[in-house]
């Protein structure tokens, strides 16, 4: 795992370079991932890119360009990238991308209702601490 944590940004990183780095052959690496995920090698790995890129789109605030995230996984294609993205999370990653800050929209909004709410009532004691 430490060389795909290492290497998963470079589109040019592959089974072949896997194979190489561990000096196993591309056999036995096939038979290993398939018995212990169900997936061969090349998908692993893409759906191991896929992760990373959600786990960016999660932790972006403002507007994201898809083809940045593309390129920053190891995507040499944005569009190969989406339709990825799209048969793994059924949304594209702007959509995506748009649900998250919408929900931190709305919880933003919660939060500072309460606040309003709380701070006008000194008697109410709310179990949910929101920041402003």
């Amino acid at each position: 795992m430490n060389i795909l944590e290492k290497n998963y940004a470079d589109p040019q990183f592959g089974v072949k370079d896997l194979t190489e780095r561990l000096n196993i052959s591309y056999t036995v690496i096939y038979k290993k991932f398939v018995s212990l995920t169900g997936l061969p090698p090349v998908r692993f790995i893409q759906l191991y890119r896929l992760q990373i890129a959600k786990k960016i789109l999660e932790s972006s605030t403002n507007n994201v360009i898809v083809s940045e995230i593309a390129y920053r996984v190891g995507f040499n294609d944005p569009k190969y990238f989406t339709r990825c993205f799209v048969k793994q999370y059924k949304q594209t990653p702007s959509s995506f991308s748009s649900s998250i800050t919408l929900k931190l929209c709305l919880f933003t909004a919660i939060c500072r209702r309460i606040h309003f709410i709380t701070s006008r009532s000194p008697s109410v004691n709310p179990t949910v601490m929101c920041s402003t």
